[in-house]
């Protein structure tokens, strides 16, 4: 699967996170996602070998724009949907960036 398909399951799951998680935590949804990521082999076989967390290249991509990813220790336990909705905008950033990148490269 594609980040860019996957994007999608990201903000299904941010905007409804009591449809995929027990207590629709910012930590349930996370690990949902993880979880889905690994399953779906999420970035395909050139990303599997590379990393097996779905927030290590996110999380470098957001470190490379000097931009925050909205989930800390502190709101890990939270049921904020803010949180989750800053998430899911910033991974479909990502996921659109990584298409266009992967486009260019055929």
């Amino acid at each position: 699967m594609e980040e860019i398909e996957f994007a999608k399951v990201v903000n299904n799951a941010c905007r409804h996170p009591g449809l995929f998680t027990f207590n629709g935590t910012v930590t349930e949804v996370l690990s949902f996602l993880e979880g889905f990521a690994m399953g779906a082999n999420v970035g395909g076989p050139k990303n599997r070998m590379s990393h097996s967390k779905l927030m290590t290249p996110f999380r470098q991509w957001c470190e490379n724009r000097g931009v925050e990813v909205p989930i800390t220790r502190e709101s890990a336990s939270a049921n904020d949907i803010a949180i989750l909705n800053e998430f899911a905008r910033l991974y479909t950033l990502y996921a659109n960036e990584v298409a266009a990148t992967d486009g260019d490269e055929s």
